[in-house]
C-alpha cells in the first residue's frame, strides 16, 4: 500500500462527510423537475463550481496525463486557439442561452418542440447509445488510477474465458455504487449539491498540490527534462513539433471546429444545461467559469510534466526506480502509458498529501460517474420511453424509472470495462464514441438559428453520424485480427489505411459529413413559412414572465461587440470585461508568438531557444497562480451561498406536474394549446 494512515483517514472522512451532506440534500426532491433540473433554481457560482468538477473528471484527468506527459507544455499553447471562439460562445449566449429560453429539460425534447417526435426518439436512442458506450471506460479507467496510486495488490481470475481483474472490479462495484447512490437518491439535486461540496473542497486542494509541485521541483529541473524530448517532437516549443503524430496542431483544429459545430451537443451534464435560475443566470455561470478552472488547469498541467521530470533526471533516479517495475506489472503497454503518472505520484507526494490527493481523485470520480450515468438514464426515459407514452406517468413512476435507468447504465459500464480491449489513448476513444453524436451539432444550430431546417435534414444528419462512427469503432476491434492474413486483399489493406487514422481526424470528417448532409436535405424538403421561432424560445407574445429581467441602460458598441445586453448588472459587466482582457491577452501572446515564428523561419530574426519558450512557461504559470489564489476563495464563498439559495428555492417553489418533458403540438405539456393573443 502507497498510503499511510493519515492518508486514509483524508480520505475516509472526506467521503463520509459528504455521505452526510447527499442525504440532507434529498429531502428537497419532490418531482420530476427537481430530479432532472434541480427545477431551474441553480444560481451562477453554483452552475460554475459543480459543472466545472464535471468537466475534469478523473478519467479526463488520466486523459490529459496521458497527453501532457507526451507532449509537455506545448497543448496549453495550442489551446490558446480556443481564446477568440470560447470568448464569443460565452459572452453571446451561443446555443446555450436559446436552449434554456425553450424550457426543455433535454435536447431531444426540444427537438420534438422544433422537429418532431419521430426524431426526439431517433435522437434519444443514438444520444443514448453514445453516451452509454463512452461512460462505460469510465469506471475501470478510474478504478486503475485508484488502484495502482494507492498501491493495493492487484489480483485476477478466469472467468468463462476471460482474464477478469478481479481488484478493479471491486473497485469499481465499491465506486461506482457510491456514484449511483448519489445520483439516484435525490436526481440533479443530489448530484449538483454533492459535486459543489466537492468541487468546495478540491478549490482547495488543488493549491496545496500545485505549490508543493513548483516547490519540489525547481523550474530549472522542469525545463532540463523537458530538454530531453527527441528532436523535432519538443514539450517547449510548439512549432518543433514535427515527428509529434497524435497531439499535434491538427489535434487541436479538429477539437475547435467541434467546439463551435457541436456545441452542446454532448449531453453527459444535461442536468445542468437547463439547471439555471433564469437563462441570464445560466450566462453568468459560463461567464465566470473562466476563472474557477485557473489553478485546476496548472494542477492538470504540472502533475505529468513534474512526474516526466521525475522519471527523466538523474537526481531523482533512485526515488523513482521502483516505478518502472510497478508498471511491468500491467499486460499491455497501452495501460502501462496510461498508469505511469498515477504510479509516479505514489512515489513523488509525501504522506498527507497522497490522501489529499486520492480524494481529488476519488470527488473527480464521483462527479463525473454521478452526472453522467444521471444524464444518460434520463435520457432513455425522457426521449425513447416518455413520447410513446398517451398518458403521463405520476411523479413517482416516472422518477422510479429514470432511477432504474441510471442503475442500468452504472452496472452495463462494470461489466464492458472488465471486457473492452483499450486500443488507444482515452483523448482518441471519447473522440470516436463522442462522433456517434456527430448529427447533433448540425441538429441543434440548424435548430435554433435557422427557421428552415426540417426534420428530413435532421434524420440525414444522426444517420450519417453514428453510422460512421460505429463503423470505425467496429475496424478498431476486428482490424488487429486480420494482421496475420497471409493473403491480404483491398479491402484488409483499406482496414489498415482507416485504423492508422487517429479517432480526432476520422470525427472531423464524421462532423463535415454531417453538417453537409443537413443543409443538402434540410433545402430540398423545405418549408416556405419556416417555424415559428418565437413560440418554441418563448419570445415576443410567447414571453414567460420573470425569464428576462431588463434593465433601462444604454449599450455602447465596446459593450455590443462584447456580449453585453441590457440584462448585465455592474458586476456582471466587470466579470464580461476581466474575461476579455484577460483572454485577449493570451491570444495577443499566441499571435506575437506566431509571428515572431513566421519571422524567424525567413531568417528575419532569431528563433526562439527552449531556454526563451521555458521563461514564457514559467510566467504563463505564475500568472494563472497570481489571479487563481484569491478566485479560490471568491469561488468558494460563492457556491456556498448559491446552494442555500437554492435549498431555499426548492423548500417554498410550487410543483407542476406537467413540467415533466411531455410535448404536446411542438409546446411545452405546461401551456395552453392556444398561443396568447397579442396586445
Amino acid at each position: 500500500m502507497n498510503l499511510e494512515l493519515v492518508d486514509w483517514l483524508i480520505l475516509g472522512l472526506s467521503t463520509l462527510g459528504l455521505a452526510a451532506f447527499s442525504i440532507y440534500s434529498v429531502r428537497h426532491m419532490k418531482g420530476v423537475a427537481d430530479f432532472l433540473v434541480a427545477n431551474r433554481c441553480a444560481g451562477r457560482y453554483l452552475l460554475s463550481v459543480a459543472r466545472g468538477m464535471v468537466g475534469i473528471g478523473a478519467v479526463s484527468a488520466v486523459a490529459s496525463f496521458e497527453m501532457h506527459y507526451q507532449a509537455g507544455f506545448v497543448p496549453s499553447w495550442w489551446q490558446l486557439m480556443y481564446i477568440p471562439l470560447s470568448v464569443i460562445i460565452i459572452l453571446t449566449g451561443y446555443v446555450y442561452y436559446r436552449f434554456r429560453e425553450t424550457r426543455a429539460l433535454t435536447m431531444a425534447q426540444f427537438f420534438e418542440m422544433r422537429y418532431s417526435k419521430p426524431l426526439r426518439i431517433y435522437a434519444g436512442i443514438i444520444t443514448w447509445l453514445s453516451g452509454v458506450l463512452n461512460f462505460a471506460i469510465f469506471p475501470i479507467v478510474e478504478a486503475r488510477f485508484l488502484i495502482w496510486f494507492c498501491g493495493i495488490p492487484v489480483h485476477y481470475a478466469n472467468v468463462l474465458g476471460f482474464q477478469i481483474d478481479v481488484t478493479a472490479a471491486a473497485v469499481m462495484v465499491l465506486t461506482t455504487g457510491i456514484s449511483l447512490i448519489f445520483a439516484t437518491l435525490g436526481g440533479q439535486i443530489t448530484v449538483m449539491a454533492t459535486d459543489a461540496a466537492q468541487g468546495v473542497f478540491c478549490l482547495f486542494a488543488y493549491l496545496f498540490i500545485v505549490f508543493f509541485l513548483l516547490t519540489r521541483f525547481s523550474w530549472v529541473d522542469i525545463t532540463t527534462a523537458l530538454k530531453m524530448a527527441p528532436e523535432h517532437a519538443s514539450m517547449l516549443n510548439p512549432y518543433d513539433t514535427a515527428k509529434v503524430r497524435d497531439f499535434n496542431i491538427w489535434f487541436f483544429l479538429v477539437t475547435l471546429f467541434g467546439m463551435f459545430y457541436g456545441y452542446m451537443s454532448w449531453q453527459g451534464g444535461a442536468g445542468y444545461q437547463a439547471a439555471g435560475v433564469t437563462p441570464h443566470e445560466q450566462k453568468m455561470g459560463a461567464v465566470i467559469s473562466n476563472w474557477r478552472g485557473l489553478v485546476q488547469t496548472i494542477m492538470i498541467v504540472m502533475i505529468p510534466i513534474c512526474a516526466y521530470a521525475f522519471l527523466h533526471l538523474p537526481k531523482y533516479a533512485e526515488a523513482s526506480a521502483p516505478v518502472e517495475k510497478v508498471l511491468q506489472q500491467l499486460p499491455t503497454k497501452t495501460l502501462q502509458t496510461q498508469m505511469r503518472v498515477p504510479v509516479a505520484l505514489a512515489y513523488m507526494l509525501p504522506a498527507g498529501l497522497k490522501g489529499l490527493f486520492a480524494t481529488v481523485v476519488l470527488f473527480f470520480l464521483i462527479t463525473t460517474q454521478d452526472t453522467y450515468m444521471h444524464s444518460w438514464g434520463a435520457i432513455f426515459i425522457q426521449d425513447v420511453i416518455l413520447p410513446f407514452r398517451k398518458k403521463p406517468f405520476t411523479p413517482k413512476q416516472h422518477v422510479n424509472l429514470i432511477r432504474l435507468s441510471i442503475i442500468f447504465v452504472g452496472v452495463f459500464a462494470i461489466l464492458f470495462g472488465l471486457l473492452y480491449r483499450q486500443t488507444e489513448y482515452v483523448f482518441m476513444f471519447f473522440a470516436i464514441t463522442g462522433a456517434i453524436v456527430s448529427g447533433l451539432g448540425a441538429c441543434i444550430v440548424g435548430g435554433i438559428y435557422w427557421s428552415r431546417g426540417t426534420p428530413a435534414g435532421a434524420f440525414v444528419a444522426l444517420t450519417l453520424g453514428w453510422v460512421l462512427a460505429l463503423g470505425r469503432i467496429v475496424l478498431q476491434q476486428i482490424g488487429p485480427h486480420f494482421k496475420d492474413v497471409a493473403n491480404r486483399g483491398m479491402l484488409l489493406r483499406a482496414m489498415d489505411y482507416i485504423n492508422g487514422i487517429n479517432s480526432q481526424i476520422v470525427w472531423f470528417w464524421i462532423m463535415v459529413t454531417c453538417l453537409v448532409g443537413y443543409v443538402v436535405t434540410s433545402l430540398l424538403t423545405r418549408n416556405e413559412e419556416g417555424f415559428c421561432m418565437d413560440r418554441v424560445l418563448h419570445r415576443g407574445k410567447y414571453a414567460i414572465e420573470g425569464e428576462h429581467v431588463h434593465r433601462e441602460s444604454p449599450r455602447s458598441l465596446w459593450q455590443r461587440m462584447v456580449g453585453v445586453t441590457e440584462e448585465f448588472s455592474t458586476v456582471d459587466r466587470i466579470w464580461a470585461y476581466a474575461l476579455v482582457i484577460w483572454n485577449m491577452g493570451w491570444l495577443a501572446a499566441f499571435l506575437i508568438g506566431t509571428g515572431y515564428y513566421i519571422l524567424g523561419t525567413f531568417g528575419y530574426v532569431p528563433r526562439m531557444s527552449q531556454d526563451g519558450w521555458s521563461k514564457f512557461w514559467k510566467i504563463w504559470v505564475w500568472m494563472q497562480l497570481f489571479i487563481g489564489v484569491p478566485v479560490t476563495f471568491l469561488f468558494a464563498a460563492g457556491c456556498i451561498f448559491d446552494l442555500r439559495d437554492m435549498f431555499r428555492r426548492l423548500r417554498t417553489l410550487v410543483r407542476n406536474a406537467a413540467d415533466d418533458g411531455r410535448v404536446i403540438h411542438h409546446h411545452l405539456a405546461t401551456e395552453s394549446d392556444e398561443p396568447p393573443r397579442a396586445e
